[in-house]
């Protein structure tokens, strides 16, 4: 069944929306440090007149903090923007047989070892974070990470395994879009 009947008849999201939410909220959020460094800055330059040695430590300490939330929020902006570099629409018109997984691809998976399932967001600016959308939790997860290297190239049906401190994750990939 193609990609897009099949979201539109069983009411699920599509990649796009994803994406679009990790990007909303990935901005909101470097926006937040931005803000908290413009914060920092203020508390710093309003101490520049003071002279006690107590004063200069927590100056320094502002304008430290001020400048690591300005660069957390602009490593933020860039990866946000080398998402959307990467994930231009392709101009492939070859109908794909079954969905691969990939970076910006959005799939389910189910815990063979544990039970469960859950939604994953395979982007390396969205690893770390989380999204609710239609009731469902979408983890972020980079393609470096064990799951998201050997997620990879995998379809539906398909298992990902692999080893981490000599216990062995398996997982069973039930839904890609």
């Amino acid at each position: 069944m193609d990609q897009k009947k099949k979201v539109e008849q069983e009411g699920l999201f599509t990649r796009e929306q994803i994406a679009s939410k990790f990007i909303e909220f990935l901005r909101a959020e470097a926006q937040r440090q931005l803000e908290g460094a413009e914060k920092s800055f203020k508390v710093s330059a309003e101490m520049d007149g003071k002279m006690q040695s107590r004063y200069d430590t927590q100056k320094e300490d502002h304008a430290a903090e001020g400048n690591m939330k300005l660069a957390a929020g602009q490593k933020l902006i860039r990866k946000i923007e080398l998402y959307l570099e990467k994930s231009k629409p392709s101009t492939d018109t070859e109908a794909e047989t079954q969905p691969v997984i990939g970076q910006g691809a959005v799939f389910k998976i189910k815990d063979l070892v544990y039970g469960g399932e859950e939604w994953f967001f395979l982007s390396d600016m969205a690893g770390g974070y989380s999204i609710t959308i239609e009731d469902e939790k979408v983890q972020g997860l980079n393609p470096e990470t064990p799951l998201g290297a050997f997620a990879i190239g995998k379809q539906v049906g398909q298992t990902i395994q692999y080893e981490v401190h000599g216990e062995m994750q398996k997982f069973r990939v039930i839904d890609v879009i």
